[in-house]
């Protein structure tokens, strides 16, 4: 079969089209890619049984649902021995039809075009979500999926050379966890040891040459156990309560003392019922919000989804924010066991650092 002129044009723009669709990235790509030639671990990091550092001892710690001590401190040996090297982080293309080929589309000549604007055309896509992403970090902070299990969480943020990382955590069970990131081709992890149930904070670093500048990375947090091991709460594996990265988000972690109530009574939402919640900051930060997640046990697991967003004003390095209203509405609120997410963030400009931290406590919603 033989095209003509106006024929072949729409053979490219057809093919062209079928190539960008191919390769827009899905979140099922993104852990099947993230997920493949994991690390092998070189060590794994030793409590040293100190206090936590950097924390201000004359405001008030919050009480804890799970009736943990105060977190310890890890320090891991880096990440230098970890990177490596990573293949692209978007969709790929496959070929289904193996049998098919360039005399299927009559002249080899429209073929030969198509194929060559693929490179062109993926890395035209590339940049352009690349700029996207960047933009949505900057303005809205470091993003998480609208629903996630905390033993397999996702968070997009920025990350550079040098940067110390901080994860406070609490693990029952054996099975460690890991964390693996993701950025500038290059994919790095450690290990987030079990913590027999308590909450502990691992610190490490990202090497010199991972990242030639500050840039959106992927930060993967994931634990492979089956079953889940559970804690003395009721939480099924993992629970996440802070990360942080960057020098002026990392001594400890630089958003703690996360306060969510009231715990002893329901919050109606018919009623016009507020809850309270607060926070310590460690930092100076320019970007602030709440976001509002309801906590729904699904097949073992506990499923967190974010319900509400509240903004707050910039905080200064000491600043204990506390008393903070949220008066939630159905909808979008739905009835359950909420918690809060304090997120903050620096301008690109002032260093683009960041934090994120859950609150122990939840929060019973009704209508």
């Amino acid at each position: 079969m033989k095209y003509r002129g106006s024929e072949r044009v729409f053979v490219i723009v057809v093919g062209l089209a079928l190539v960008v669709l191919g390769s827009v990235p899905t979140q099922a790509d993104k852990s099947q890619n993230q997920g493949t030639a994991q690390v092998p671990v070189l060590g794994s990091a030793q409590s040293d049984n100190s206090p936590v550092t950097g924390q201000n001892n004359s405001s008030p710690v919050p009480q804890q649902s799970d009736n943990t001590p105060a977190p310890q401190r890890n320090n891991s040996p880096g990440l230098k021995a970890y990177m490596q090297e990573a293949g692209p982080s978007h969709g790929h293309m496959s070929d289904d039809n193996p049998g098919r080929g360039a005399h299927d589309f009559g002249r080899g000549g429209e073929l030969a075009g198509i194929a060559a604007a693929v490179p062109v055309t993926v890395f035209v896509f590339d940049a352009i979500h690349h700029h996207q992403l960047v933009n949505r970090v900057k303005d809205d902070g470091p993003q998480v999926p609208k629903a996630f299990d905390m033993n397999n969480l996702h968070i997009t943020a920025f990350v550079a050379d040098g940067w110390p990382i901080g994860i406070e955590y609490a693990l029952p069970g054996t099975v460690p966890a890991r964390c693996v990131i993701t950025a500038s081709g290059k994919k790095a992890s450690f290990s987030l040891p079990a913590t027999e149930g308590r909450r502990r904070i691992v610190l490490t670093k990202i090497p010199q040459g991972f990242s030639r500048r500050t840039d959106v990375a992927d930060y993967w947090i994931h634990l492979n156990a089956s079953p889940l091991p559970v804690s003395k709460s009721g939480w099924p594996g993992l629970r996440i309560y802070a990360v942080a990265a960057g020098p002026r988000a990392v001594g400890s972690v630089a958003i703690d003392q996360v306060i969510f109530a009231p715990t002893d009574k329901t919050v109606h939402t018919a009623n016009g019922d507020i809850a309270l919640f607060g926070f310590h900051s460690h930092s100076d930060f320019d970007s602030v919000k709440a976001e509002f997640q309801v906590v729904a046990p699904n097949k073992g697991r506990n499923l967190v989804s974010t319900e509400d967003t509240m903004k707050i004003s910039p905080v200064s390095e000491g600043e204990l924010v506390k008393n903070q209203r949220w008066r939630p509405q159905a909808p979008p609120v739905r009835p359950g066991d909420h918690m809060v997410r304090i997120v903050a963030w620096r301008g690109v400009d002032r260093g683009a650092d960041w934090v994120s931290a859950f609150s122990a406590d939840l929060v019973g919603i009704e209508k």
